[in-house]
């Protein structure tokens, strides 16, 4: 199943993230007023969080619950890394 969520979830919201990133900062790139600009971004920023505005409107008050409560998944240890800047002295 974890397989199936990379492939069907993850690398799908990726490649539109991607696009729609990589779209608005070409796009960004082109407007020549001020006011323009910061129109867009406003607009590019919109389109960006639309997501957590719909999660936010749409799941039921147990669902934001659960997704509060869960812990983050450490992806990597960082012990020897925090602890790099003293050894150097």
């Amino acid at each position: 199943w974890k397989v199936a969520n990379v492939v069907f979830v993850c690398l799908p919201k990726l490649y539109i993230w991607w696009t729609l990133t990589s779209g608005g900062v070409h796009f960004l790139m082109e407007t020549a007023g001020i006011v323009d600009l910061v129109v867009n971004c406003m607009a590019l920023t919109f389109v960006l969080s639309i997501d957590e505005m719909i999660f936010s409107r749409l799941l039921t008050v147990a669902s934001k619950h659960i997704m509060n409560n869960l812990e983050d998944l450490p992806l990597f240890d960082t012990s020897d890394v925090e602890h790099e800047d003293e050894d150097v002295v």
